[in-house]
């Protein structure tokens, strides 16, 4: 996910100090925000150590599926989601959300840290989680004790994440846990990370408002997580091929997929009913891949030769 400024600036001070850069990624996985392209194009030029066996999921089939979404075709896996009922195609987004959240609360309820929400946007995000939140606390899953941090109440038990890196505390930009046990007095909690960790998160990290609710997560926020059971609203637009491989392939027993058959498009100023059927759409995006090549291959693929 490095762009390529980024990491030319890195190699280069690996350079200077006649060290080795060992990078590891996946081309097709989430590209980087800016400008990107470098790590494909070493990759394929100078050559890379392949794994080329996925052993997440325990279901061989949906493996080999997965890896023809991988390469820009979702249409088989979306016609298997589809047969063995793990597609539902609702007939509007709040629809989705409210079809989505009853899966979920059927293993979230057992075991929030293995079954996870994953949307594109922000605010689907938001919304799945403070209704997460509340199915827990009104079905007595979550501790008494109480700490609002900015505009989310948190309470033992809920799980969270953490959106800022601090080597003192142990925690990084994306670590995610349950809350063990909560000093209102303090306002610090104490954290049971994924990784069986526990830490102290500090009144002052919380008070920088990096902490989330982590019932459910962004797409780029998944990329790395392994859960028993992943539970996605596929978007009408603004999806991609690298976002529906890292969303689709969280799980190892089971991905459910709630599209959407007529939305409004958030980012229209003037919000016009989407064109086609809700699969249809899905499908499309989840064909168009959002990386970018080095604008040295496009000047290639153009014919046109540099002199450097």
């Amino acid at each position: 996910m490095a762009d390529t400024r980024t990491l030319v600036a890195l190699l280069e001070q690996v350079e200077r100090a006649q060290g080795k850069a060992v990078l590891i990624g996946d081309p097709l996985q989430l590209p980087s925000v800016a400008a990107g392209g470098l790590f494909a194009a070493l990759a394929r030029e100078v050559g890379a150590v392949e794994l080329r066996e996925n052993r997440r999921q325990v279901d061989a089939n949906e493996r080999e599926l997965l890896a023809s979404l991988r390469q820009g075709d979702p249409g088989p896996y979306l016609a298997q989601a589809a047969v063995a009922g793990r597609l539902v195609v609702a007939a509007d987004r709040s629809e989705a959300k409210r079809a989505l959240l009853s899966d979920w609360w059927q293993h979230g309820s057992v075991a929030p840290s293995e079954n996870v929400m994953i949307a594109l946007r922000r605010d689907d995000v938001l919304d799945l989680n403070l209704a997460g939140h509340r199915l827990m606390s009104d079905a007595g899953k979550l501790g008494r004790e109480r700490l609002a941090v900015g505009e989310i109440e948190l309470l033992p038990g809920d799980r969270i994440v953490c959106r800022e890196n601090d080597r003192i505390l142990g925690v990084r930009n994306g670590t995610r846990g349950t809350i063990l046990t909560i000093d209102g007095e303090a306002r610090s909690l104490t954290l049971r990370t994924d990784a069986g960790l526990t830490v102290e998160i500090s009144p002052d990290y919380l008070e920088r408002g990096r902490i989330e609710l982590g019932y459910a997560i962004t797409g780029h926020a998944s990329q790395g997580v392994t859960v028993d059971r992943a539970f996605v609203l596929a978007p009408a637009s603004g999806a991609h091929q690298e976002w529906g491989y890292v969303a689709l392939s969280r799980a190892r027993l089971q991905t459910r997929i709630y599209a959407v058959e007529r939305d409004l498009d958030p980012d229209d100023h003037l919000p016009t009913l989407l064109t086609g059927d809700g699969l249809e759409r899905v499908a499309r995006s989840l064909a168009e891949q959002a990386a970018k090549p080095l604008a040295r291959d496009l000047v290639r693929e153009a014919g046109v030769e540099l002199e450097l």
